[in-house]
């Protein structure tokens, strides 16, 4: 009896252990998960940074003329982009500096493929 009432208390405190080490473990995973933070949205590189009107392009968009394109002219001006290479396949990126940073083979042309930049970028 005295083996038994041994085995009972052995499976017993064995549980407890158990139950603990699982709850510590469940306590600290939470605590890590309390401190993980979303990565920042990302940001159009010129929504932080307007970018200056240098050609006439730019200055077809800079509605306030104040020598720089704000987010609302450069989402027009990116809009009409969008526009024009859906139509004719390609847009001329070295017609503004501000659109060469979207020409990523440095061809001096949008394409459709990057084209979708573009298009994330507005939607942001």
């Amino acid at each position: 009896m005295k083996n038994f009432i041994f085995s009972l208390a052995f499976v017993f405190l064995s549980y407890l252990v158990i139950s603990v080490a699982f709850a510590q473990t469940a306590n600290q995973q939470s605590a890590q998960d309390d401190k993980k933070v979303d990565p920042p949205a990302p940001v159009a590189f010129w929504a932080t940074t307007p970018p200056k009107v240098v050609g006439k392009i730019d200055q077809r968009y800079d509605i306030n003329r104040d020598g720089i394109l704000s987010t609302s002219e450069v989402k027009i001006f990116l809009r009409d982009v969008v526009a024009e290479v859906m139509e004719n396949n390609s847009y001329d990126a070295m017609a503004s500096d501000f659109l060469r940073s979207y020409d990523k083979n440095r061809d001096g042309i949008i394409s459709r493929l990057e084209l979708e930049e573009i298009k994330k970028d507005l939607a942001l």
